[in-house]
């Protein structure tokens, strides 16, 4: 064994990297961290799990607008654990999504963003940005109706950019509408161009982080001319004395994934019919406050006010000239991050309650409430009006057949509407016209 080792270290430098690593596990961080400084490996790890389910559903994808569909029913029928691995990464999706916005809205709470971290900052939106990217490109790869048309919808946003807003819609789409093109494009940035990337940038953000090191509590002009590096010889603590929490999130973080994936496993719609809308297409809740926030204005202005907020995001730095980081210390920038971040989740809220029935109550396109009146759906023959779900053929404690549960039934003709002693219905009810009422059993 040894003999190995020698032969690897004089060609590799086993040595070298072995110092390396340890430096870096003794390397001081400051004290008082927590499980919020433990989000970003979290995120990392959750891109790992991507990468690797991601690969093995490529194997069994095709990417042709006639063949996408069936390859996922393939998937996730006939394929063995398929569903399990399209599960794990429909939902590490999501989890990456969220993920990396708590880890992004940490660094804000900390003020880590701030001198000499603003690149770490600029680079972080960037992995943001492509994040969101994974989940605007990979919905449409399943060619269900769902993700079809909600594919169409998204793609017209950029249409709303003067000038060259139509030619960039269709460069995105390849075309006119969702098309082979759209697929193949998507396809690729999927699985090339978005990772490709997303490593670089990860590479990056994460050379940064340790070169300048966890930015630490003091302000900015008091960390600067005291030294980082003195600062943490003489407050910090070995950043192994954290490594078990970063153990420990990734355990939990991983178990939820799985959990998730077994308990809620990934659906699959009908298959995509560019002549049929179904109703109620909304994209993934990451984009339900820019798809409820164009029902409410004109959708340049919306453009506008997004791309206005995601350049705000990366100038963050060069914004807030504030020196302190405590967040008691920068109200007015806590204050008004709050209001928009309420705002944002309302918006969210409305688009993602909008369309829909509660008991009743509907939900306009706008979110608006409206009450429902119940109506009463005429009773045909000898059946039973039941508000309780039952099986078929069971039988109530008098003996009658009840329905398996609530159908909506449409009027018999007139001609049906004869009974077999040739009375009508209006004769049936007294002339009265009125539907006939059976009392709930």
């Amino acid at each position: 064994m040894k003999a190995v080792k020698a032969w690897l270290d004089e060609r590799v430098g086993l040595e070298a990297v072995s110092r390396f690593a340890t430096a870096q596990l003794e390397k001081p961080v400051p004290r008082g961290l927590n499980y919020a400084f433990t989000l970003g490996t979290a995120a990392m790890v959750l891109f790992g799990t991507q990468v690797g389910s991601g690969i093995l559903l490529a194997m069994n994808y095709s990417s042709s607008m006639e063949a996408a569909y069936a390859s996922v029913q393939r998937i996730t029928y006939d394929v063995p654990c398929g569903w399990l691995i399209r599960s794990i990464h429909v939902w590490g999706a999501h989890l990456m999504v969220l993920v990396v916005l708590l880890h992004m809205l940490r660094v804000f709470w900390t003020g880590g963003y701030k001198k000499p971290r603003e690149l770490t900052w600029i680079f972080g939106c960037g992995l943001l940005l492509i994040t969101l990217g994974f989940g605007f490109t990979g919905y449409l790869l399943p060619m269900d109706q769902v993700s079809y048309w909600g594919t169409m919808i998204g793609t017209e946003w950029p249409g709303a950019m003067p000038g060259v807003g139509e030619a960039l819609a269709r460069a995105l789409r390849g075309g006119e509408e969702v098309s082979s093109g759209t697929l193949a494009r998507f396809f690729i940035l999927h699985v090339l161009l978005l990772p490709a990337a997303l490593c670089g940038l990860i590479g990056a953000h994460v050379y940064l982080v340790r070169r300048l090191g966890i930015a630490t509590r003091q302000p900015v002009d008091v960390e600067h001319n005291g030294g980082y590096k003195r600062l943490m010889e003489r407050e910090g603590v070995p950043f192994s004395r954290h490594v078990y929490r970063e153990v420990t999130t990734v355990f939990v973080l991983l178990s939820l994934l799985v959990t998730l994936a077994v308990a809620f496993p990934a659906g699959l719609g009908a298959a995509a019919t560019p002549d049929q809308t179904p109703p109620g297409v909304k994209p993934n809740w990451y984009f339900l406050p820019v798809f409820q926030l164009i029902k409410y204005c004109p959708k340049m202005a919306a453009m506008i006010l997004v791309n206005a907020l995601i350049v705000a995001l990366f100038f963050l730095p060069f914004l807030d000239r504030n020196p302190r980081k405590e967040p008691r210390r920068r109200k007015f920038l806590m204050v008004a991050t709050g209001v928009g971040l309420a705002a944002t989740l309302a918006v969210g809220f409305l688009g993602f309650i909008c369309e829909k029935r509660v008991g009743p109550v509907q939900f306009d396109t706008l979110g608006v409430p409206h009450w429902v009146e119940a109506s009463v759906q005429p009773l045909i023959g000898s059946s039973v009006h039941s508000f309780q779900k039952c099986d078929a053929g069971t039988r109530s404690s008098n003996g009658r057949a009840v329905m398996s549960s609530l159908e909506r039934r449409e009027p018999r003709s007139s001609a049906d509407a004869t009974s077999s002693d040739g009375r009508t219905r209006e004769q049936r009810n007294g002339g009265t016209g009125e539907p006939l009422r059976v009392e709930q059993p």
